[in-house]
């Protein structure tokens, strides 16, 4: 391949040396009057009718093109495909689709996104805090239709038909009392859907700022590694302990003290270096912060998992077998379901919460430590 664009840069090269030298000496002329008839030459090469500032390269998207990237959906209904969904259809594809995470009346699962209730409580105080879900919170039914078009359900997104993804849409708006049961949403009656927060959001017309950074004593970045549940799904900083919000840990632990890692040397109460990071009973310690801030929003903090879709990693055949393969699955993910790799782990990290796997919850695998050594050696 490379010999063959070698070959084409050589001949093309060739090619524009031939063409200096016959417009410089050529017979036709001075080379004034030959460099001339080149300009003419090189913007006759244009394409006849191309735009001022075009450069005519690649070809015109077709209307197909354009339309399988156009899935975006206004507020007013615009963009939304033909089709239809009632709340009985949806509360059925639910249930088999989005309760696992989500909780069966929208509650929220562990640590997933709680998506009804809250109604009122935007202006809460003190202890108190706002529930934000779709019912309480969000401004335009459009977004709830497009992001479980495009993301939804999480192991499978775009995999719903218009019509799934109507009746689901509708038995959300039913957990969150908007609609009755009898409802059925359509194209037709979309934008007469309009969520109780909508006229509290408007456009910011405050100007432009630019202010001075002001943070002093920070600690040194390249000393932090931090990592989240799912990237880009439950930001770690907006986390509260025992908070009732989407962003919250139901268990009432405190994920940012859970998904900040150092990678230095693990220090005790006084400052002084732990013992040997390789021992087993650091290595549980480490492994079981990363385990929570990584692992637990799906397998359950208790190992026991949800359903079939995220396996109970207690009594886990591949947990408790061959440490290579167990390596594997957690370095590299497992094709065809929701288990993605997770390489971003330091090597002490990836042993860390190999090992707590394979000793939590009552698990006693044969081989019950793993050093940061054979995850580098596996990588």
């Amino acid at each position: 391949m490379y010999k063959f664009l070698n070959l084409i840069v050589l001949v093309a090269g060739f090619g524009a040396a031939i063409y200096g030298f016959v417009s410089v000496f050529g017979p036709s002329g001075s080379h004034a009057k030959q460099q001339h008839q080149s300009d003419n030459k090189i913007i006759a090469s244009k394409p006849v009718g191309m735009p001022a500032g075009r450069l005519g390269i690649g070809v015109t998207a077709t209307s197909q093109q354009i339309a399988g990237w156009d899935i975006d959906i206004r507020p007013d209904g615009m963009g939304l495909p033909e089709g239809s969904g009632s709340v009985e259809d949806g509360e059925k594809l639910y249930e088999v689709q989005c309760a696992h995470c989500h909780g069966t009346f929208g509650e929220g699962e562990g640590r997933w996104p709680i998506i009804a209730g809250g109604a009122g409580t935007l202006t809460a105080t003190g202890e108190e805090r706002p529930l934000k879900t779709i019912g309480s919170y969000w401004p335009y039914a459009s977004t709830l239709w497009d992001y479980i078009r495009r993301a939804m359900p999480f192991t499978a997104p775009l995999s719903l038909s218009a019509d799934e993804t109507y009746a689901i849409t509708a038995y959300v708006l039913h957990l969150n009392d908007l609609v009755e049961y009898d409802f059925v949403l359509s194209k037709n009656n979309f934008s007469a859907i309009k969520l109780p927060n909508q006229d509290n959001f408007y456009m910011d017309d405050r100007p432009d700022t630019n202010n001075t950074a002001c943070m002093s004593d920070c600690r040194d970045s390249n000393s932090i590694r931090v990592t989240s549940a799912i990237a880009g799904l439950t930001p770690v900083a907006h986390f509260r302990a025992g908070a009732d919000s989407p962003a919250a840990t139901h268990s009432g632990e405190d994920p940012t003290q859970l998904s900040v890692v150092a990678t230095g040397s693990i220090e005790g109460e006084h400052g002084e270096a732990a013992a040997d990071l390789d021992s087993k009973e650091t290595l549980m310690v480490t492994g079981e912060k990363v385990y929570k801030a990584n692992c637990a929003v799906c397998h359950q903090v208790n190992g026991e998992g949800v359903g079939a879709t995220f396996p109970a990693l207690k009594d886990n055949d591949l947990v408790l077998g061959d440490v290579a393969a167990h390596i594997d699955v957690i370095l590299n993910g497992k094709p065809g379901t929701a288990m993605v790799g997770f390489g971003r782990f330091s090597d002490h990290e990836f042993a860390a919460v190999v090992t707590y796997q394979r000793n939590a919850w009552g698990n006693q695998a044969e081989v019950d430590l793993v050093t940061a050594a054979q995850v580098a050696a596996q990588r």
